[in-house]
């Protein structure tokens, strides 16, 4: 290189004297990354093969059911769906059933048989009663848990069970199951004397 020479480890620069400066010595080393291990492949044992028996499923029907109220279908304590109730799997054989419209006060028993492999419709129709009401002297009326007015009273309600409460003047009260049966008059007179 032009203008300036290494010797013995003093630099001269244009011909100048340069004072002795120590000289590293470096040295790179690559380090090769330790070889992987070889895989060792699994000692493969002979298999045996067994089938297993097959598994019987149990046998499945298939239940809809249509009606003239919103409400939900419950077979025992198991709520099945909402109405319409559309193909829902059930166990054949005969089911009792229980359509319930906590809005409307309704509750009804459906009896269902349902085939093995098939599917079975039931319509239901929930009807209308009536509900006479009257007490001695007289008394507020109040029905599934809503006043209704005082006695004497006439409602339309929906067929099956309600609660029928009644208060008198003197704070009085009593209470009864009253079932009202499609297009029938059920007749509720009593004293709170």
């Amino acid at each position: 290189v032009a203008g300036f020479a290494v010797l013995g480890g003093v630099t001269a620069l244009r011909g100048e004297p340069a004072e002795p400066r120590p000289v590293e010595a470096r040295t790179q080393v690559e380090v090769a990354p330790p070889a992987p291990e070889p895989v060792k492949e699994p000692v493969k044992e002979p298999v045996t093969r067994v089938d297993a028996p097959a598994r019987r499923s149990r046998p499945v029907g298939y239940l809809s059911m249509r009606a003239n109220i919103d409400g939900q279908v419950w077979n025992g304590s198991k709520l099945l769906g909402s109405l319409p109730l559309r193909r829902v799997a059930v166990s054949p054989g005969k089911l009792q059933l229980r359509v319930v419209s906590k809005a409307l006060g309704v509750q009804k028993n459906v009896s269902a048989v349902v085939a093995s492999d098939q599917e079975t419709t039931v319509d239901v129709a929930v009807g209308k009663g009536t509900i006479n009401v009257n007490a001695e002297p007289w008394a507020e009326v109040w029905l599934d848990g809503v006043m209704l007015g005082q006695t004497p009273l006439s409602r339309e309600v929906w067929e099956g069970p309600h609660g029928v409460r009644l208060v008198g003047p003197e704070k009085n009260e009593k209470s009864l199951a009253v079932s009202v049966k499609s297009g029938a008059t059920a007749v509720v007179h009593e004293s709170l004397r």
